[in-house]
């Protein structure tokens, strides 16, 4: 019987047959793609709450906005995963939905810490900071709704492009991908940045690091998937 490859050895040795490329491809793909959502989510979790407090946000309120985004995954979610599951895309099943997931955290990545300035704009006053509220729960919504739903298409496109018998490394290596996302955002959220950039704030700086890294992870990922499109994919019980 052919000894398969052990996780460690596909990214120590340089992989030599094309279904050895393709599986370290596969692997490298959601690893990237679930180290940098998880980055990005830790910065939201550290920082949401306190911003809703500054605006006037009672602790009883910001609790209950943090409700909206489950809500919204009760009806969007089962909808996204049939029509993933059944798209004949030329670039996959996956892959044209998280381009979706990912232009909307990209957004409100960027939307979150410009709510105070985009609210000033709209004509808040002191003491009434109703448009800059809206704003920043509706970021947030789409960012928590973005990232649950990027995270469920990534673990979906990890079982389609990963044969059966290697499946138990590739959640090990989404499990130490999340967890290393997890450590670097809250390692990078809990620094003070605020004399780095004349005139940005410490926490507008973070989720623009946030940003920068989500882009650059998300395009690698995007590149390293060998996704195929569903008419030409052999039938899940045929794989090995």
């Amino acid at each position: 019987q052919q000894k398969q490859p052990s996780l460690f050895s596909l990214y120590t040795v340089m992989p030599t047959s094309r279904p050895q490329r393709a599986l370290a491809r596969a692997f490298s793909s959601v690893a990237l793609g679930e180290a940098a959502v998880q980055i990005e989510w830790s910065v939201q979790y550290v920082f949401y709450t306190p911003a809703l407090l500054r605006l006037g946000v009672s602790p009883e309120l910001a609790g209950l906005a943090w409700l909206l985004s489950p809500l919204l995954m009760l009806a969007v979610s089962p909808c996204l995963g049939e029509r993933s599951d059944r798209c004949a895309h030329r670039w996959g099943r996956r892959r044209p939905f998280l381009a979706i997931t990912t232009a909307c955290i990209a957004i409100s990545l960027l939307a979150i810490p410009l709510a105070d300035g985009v609210g000033g704009a709209l004509g808040d006053v002191a003491g009434r900071r109703h448009a800059a509220i809206a704003v920043l729960v509706a970021a947030n919504v789409l960012l928590d709704l973005g990232n649950c739903l990027h995270e469920q298409l990534l673990r979906a496109m990890a079982t389609d492009l990963c044969p059966l018998r290697h499946q138990a490394r590739m959640h090990s290596l989404i499990g130490a991908s999340v967890g290393l996302g997890n450590a670097l955002g809250n390692a990078a959220s809990s620094a003070d940045y605020s004399g780095l950039v004349a005139g940005l704030p410490s926490e507008s700086f973070v989720f623009l690091a946030a940003w920068l890294v989500f882009c650059v992870a998300s395009a690698g990922m995007f590149c390293l998937a060998d996704e195929r499109p569903l008419t030409q994919r052999s039938a899940v019980g045929d794989r090995e």
